[in-house]
């Protein structure tokens, strides 16, 4: 009895997958547009209220590039991630010279100097890289959005649903190799390891059109497929 459950369940999963049509790239760039669209649409709160959050100045500098980001990282999730270290790492090594600065014992000088060559060093800084915190509020902001975009895909992906606005507009879910939906864990995977098909030239998303059941290189390493709903 046993054999035969494991031989019905294993015929079951063959006509499952064999009922599986693997999305090509040009309707997954569809739905990633879909994507950039819903993300950009995003962005508009956060620039109407990040005037109350940060300064103005802060506000005036980093939100007339918010939509632009929002978009791509609706668009091809992740992308964000090296805007978010470069800001990140120049707020970082901004603060840190002029803590430097202040904890170091001028010859002759007493704290009003000290504070006066960490100010000098600071308004530098201001002038080469946009200013200290303009550079904490992109970090912020970066580290937000890719939490975000991180969850909305995982999520989503292991939902009922099995799939974002996007792909469900255009009739696309996400599914473990043997048809089912995909786990939570499953997805959080997928998607973090997404960043790798953007290294060297978007080449892991391009391995859709080269592999037998159009898989990027984050859907092969995670063990999943996206395929038509129909």
């Amino acid at each position: 009895m046993e054999l035969k459950e494991r031989s019905r369940l294993a015929a079951q999963n063959e006509n499952i997958v064999g009922t599986l049509t693997p999305a090509p790239l040009f309707l997954r760039s569809l739905a990633a547009l879909m994507e950039s669209m819903v993300f950009m649409a995003l962005s508009i709160p956060v620039v109407f209220l990040l005037p109350s959050i940060v300064s103005k100045m802060d506000a005036a500098t980093v939100a007339p590039s918010l939509p632009g980001f929002f978009f791509m990282e609706g668009l091809v999730p992740g992308i964000s991630f090296p805007f978010f270290c470069m800001s990140s790492s120049h707020a970082l090594q901004s603060w840190g010279a002029a803590a430097a600065l202040k904890a170091m014992p001028f010859v002759g000088g007493g704290v009003a100097d000290v504070d006066q060559y960490a100010g000098i060093y600071l308004g530098a800084a201001k002038i080469a890289g946009g200013g200290d915190t303009t550079s904490v509020v992109w970090t912020a902001v970066l580290a937000g959005l890719l939490l975000l975009n991180l969850l909305y895909h995982s999520v989503m992906e292991a939902s009922p649903t099995q799939g974002t606005i996007g792909k469900m507009v255009i009739g696309l879910k996400v599914t473990t190799l043997d048809g089912r939906r995909p786990s939570l864990l499953q997805t959080l995977a997928r998607n973090i390891i997404r960043l790798l098909s953007m290294i060297i030239l978007f080449g892991g998303y391009f391995m859709i059109e080269k592999t037998a059941r159009k898989q990027a290189l984050h859907d092969q390493l995670s063990g999943c497929l996206v395929v038509s709903r129909s």
